[in-house]
């Protein structure tokens, strides 16, 4: 059972049947408190986020996560949003955690969380704002 509701979503299997269980996948997410919450692993979805044409509903319900820290820097345009974040964590994803796409030539990674795995034990914070 995954953490958020995915049957609702219409026409498609959520998450892709492409997705794999990470065994011991290392990513790396900006949070808005330090130490992180459990809202900080929260979708677009959850947070009430107007999704863009572009991003399929399945990709709205996951949590975005990247490979590497210059990755994500790079994809979310610090320093220009620097004020709107308290950090970066760490996250490490093992068998149990939930289901994963990774993106090779972004870095991005797609993750739909399980509903009993917490994310926050699972993170270590890696940078302070």
């Amino acid at each position: 059972m995954y953490k958020e509701n995915l049957s609702s979503i219409q026409g498609a299997t959520c998450p892709p049947a492409h997705a794999i269980e990470p065994q011991n996948l290392t990513a790396f997410r900006l949070v808005t408190s330090v130490p992180p919450i459990d809202g900080d692993f929260d979708s677009h979805q959850v947070l009430g986020k107007t999704r863009p044409q572009d991003v399929d509903e399945c990709r709205w319900h996951s949590c975005s996560l990247f490979k590497s820290k210059s990755q994500l820097l790079n994809a979310t345009g610090l320093p220009k949003f620097k004020g709107k974040w308290a950090g970066m964590v760490e996250v490490t994803l093992v068998a149990g955690s939930g289901r994963v796409v990774s993106n090779a030539r972004t870095g991005h990674i797609d993750w739909w969380r399980y509903a009993g795995y917490d994310a926050v034990s699972a993170s270590t914070v890696a940078l302070e704002f």
